[in-house]
């Protein structure tokens, strides 16, 4: 029997984005897994829908927020992680619909190489925002690093934290779970325990590519609150 995988993701606001992302992982996900959420202190709205998936079954664990710790709301997360082998994401991405699923997939790469540590899925250019020219959209799609496996596909590219599998015991040793920020700088580390990689066949939809047209003043406070965002100058752009 297969063990499942946890599932880890971190929320705030934009329910459509995740109620998508949620529909795909449990229609198109043939691998057992466990699924956990955590919520940056979202608005009402979101939290009751959040709280209502967790009392259908759709979401095993939730953790809710009083406030918004940004990168340092994952640690809340990691603390229910059991699985030799776990994902974490942003929860805008929309898994593909594959044959085996896309899960089955990933983890067979863990036990084909034993090095693996860390592998993330590729990234759709079908909605890169206008923003981004063709060159740098093949390192936002995370298709533009060196090939270390042919079969199946993998490149040496580095996932921020979009959906990827990682290795609990190597995760464990650079310090993960007892760390308070699990961010894009936090996760190179794991390049001292082995291969870190993208699978190029598995190819999410990252939907906050779309932010500047669907969520624009959720954009804009991002802007301010993280790190400049290109994609803010689209939405003046943008026909009234």
């Amino acid at each position: 029997m297969q063990q499942s995988v946890d599932i880890l993701i971190l929320t705030c606001n934009r329910p459509e984005y995740f109620e998508k992302m949620l529909n795909a992982l449990r229609r198109q996900t043939g691998f057992p897994f466990r699924l956990i959420v955590v919520d940056n202190a979202s608005e009402q709205d979101m939290v009751m829908r959040l709280r209502r998936m967790h009392e259908k079954g759709l979401i095993d664990v939730l953790i809710c927020n009083p406030v918004n710790e940004f990168m340092g709301g994952w640690r809340h997360g990691l603390k229910h992680i059991t699985s030799p082998l776990f994902a974490l994401s942003d929860p805008d991405i929309v898994v593909p619909d594959t044959t085996p699923c896309w899960l089955t997939q990933m983890t067979g790469c863990f036990e084909r190489i034993p090095d693996l540590v860390r592998l993330g899925v590729s990234l759709s250019s079908e909605n890169i925002p206008p923003c981004w020219n063709k060159f740098e959209a093949r390192f936002l799609c995370l298709r533009a690093g060196k090939r270390i496996c042919q079969n199946p596909l993998l490149r040496s590219a580095t996932a921020d934290t979009t959906l990827q599998l990682i290795r609990t015991d190597s995760f464990r040793k650079i310090g993960g779970f007892s760390a308070e920020t699990i961010d894009f700088e936090f996760l190179k580390k794991l390049r001292t325990q082995g291969i870190c990689a993208v699978h190029q066949d598995i190819s999410a939809v990252h939907l906050g590519w779309n932010e500047y047209k669907d969520y624009p003043e959720y954009l804009r406070r991002k802007n301010v609150l993280i790190r400049p965002y290109r994609e803010v100058a689209l939405i003046e752009d943008r026909p009234q």
